[in-house]
């Protein structure tokens, strides 16, 4: 498995204030809202998964749409996962930015399909017994996938 990294350098800052303003924007306060993301490419060019850590809001989740674009391309059956589970602030709007972005761009029907996968909430959940399927949630089919 080939494998790189992109750090795109999207960031949020806060708006700058008026020096006459008495309250101040501490920078332990502001929240950095950067990604990383590590693309992994078999050796076959079938299957793209791109793990993306840090913040994803309205704003960083445009960095994915080129990468997604690049991915989908690699072959014609290219098998295309973007992996959210390990992302530490995860903004709904940014989500639903990114599924829309990626539904626009194969519309068409000759791209490949884009798996979504978010990690589902933490809740406690009774334990199943011994030998039990979990059951899916709606919407949703194996291990969290959302088909986008």
């Amino acid at each position: 498995m080939l494998a790189f990294s992109v750090v795109p350098d999207i960031s949020w800052s806060p708006v700058k204030q008026r020096a006459t303003t008495p309250f101040r924007v501490s920078k332990a306060a502001a929240m950095d809202h950067k990604i990383s993301v590590t693309v992994h490419v078999d050796l076959d060019g079938r299957n793209v998964r791109i793990v993306v850590t840090g913040c994803l809001t309205e704003f960083s989740q445009r960095a994915l749409h080129p990468l997604i674009r690049r991915a989908r391309t690699l072959t014609p059956t290219v098998e295309v996962t973007v992996d959210l589970t390990r992302v530490r602030h995860l903004e709904p709007l940014g989500l639903d930015l990114l599924r829309q972005a990626v539904d626009q761009d194969g519309a068409g029907g000759t791209r490949s399909p884009v798996h979504l996968v978010v990690a589902q909430p933490s809740r406690s959940r009774p334990v199943p017994p011994l030998g039990a399927r979990p059951a899916a949630r709606p919407g949703t089919g194996a291990g969290g996938r959302i088909a986008a």
